[in-house]
């Protein structure tokens, strides 16, 4: 319900572990819809590309498996491993900038997580709809600003503040996260430059791969 009343239903009081129990339960429907929706696109003939994994048809070219099962064996491993690494690193994110910089909330570490857990809950419910030819990246264009809204809502109920406060943190946090993605990929980029250049292009002991001639004396017999 947090997904059509999100200013009614992400008030509740949640720590991490029951944060943690709505979203694996919201996982494993998603699981179950997603896996369903791939079935009966197979049926049909019209589930041709990488459905819910965009390397899905690369990884099936290399493994004796089909692109369905490629999809489905991928989302489970993201939905229920990588997603909450990451939602619990956005959380923490969201909590310092609230928190300690804008000094926007007072409220602990697991309202955040709450709220930010709340946000996935249109992804989730949706996500069996992302494998749909041509509209599917259209579909999580929407459901995106639509997480977007639940987050920007449920941070404003968790922590009890002007939903333009939340605004404003939300997008701090948006930017923070984009900037830090950027540094990461400008340190590895320059890593892999300064590798380059450092990486001699011959040998620097030459006489190691050269015969010796001693005047007088052939080289070879």
């Amino acid at each position: 319900m947090a997904v059509f009343h999100p200013g009614k239903e992400t008030t509740v009081n949640l720590d991490l572990w029951g944060s943690l129990k709505v979203y694996y339960s919201m996982a494993i429907i998603s699981i179950v819809l997603a896996a369903i929706a791939i079935a009966v696109m197979s049926a049909l003939g019209i589930y041709s590309g990488g459905g819910l994994n965009p390397f899905g048809r690369s990884i099936a070219t290399m493994m004796p498996v089909s692109i369905p099962i490629v999809s489905i064996v991928s989302a489970i491993i993201g939905i229920f491993v990588a997603v909450p690494i990451i939602l619990f690193i956005v959380a923490i994110v969201y909590q310092l900038i609230g928190k300690n910089f804008l000094n926007a909330w007072r409220g602990g570490y697991e309202k955040t997580f709450a709220a930010v857990m709340f946000s996935l809950m249109p992804t989730l419910l949706f996500y069996w709809a992302i494998s749909i030819p041509v509209i599917g990246i259209f579909l999580a264009f929407i459901f995106g600003i639509w997480s977007f809204v639940v987050l920007v809502i449920a941070l404003s109920s968790q922590h009890r503040i002007e939903r333009s406060k939340s605004v404003i943190v939300v997008l701090v946090g948006e930017i923070f996260s984009i900037a830090l993605v950027l540094i990461l990929m400008m340190v590895f980029a320059l890593g892999i430059f300064s590798s380059m250049v450092t990486l001699p292009l011959f040998p620097s002991n030459i006489t190691a791969i050269t015969p010796s001639i001693t005047p007088g004396i052939a080289p070879y017999p």
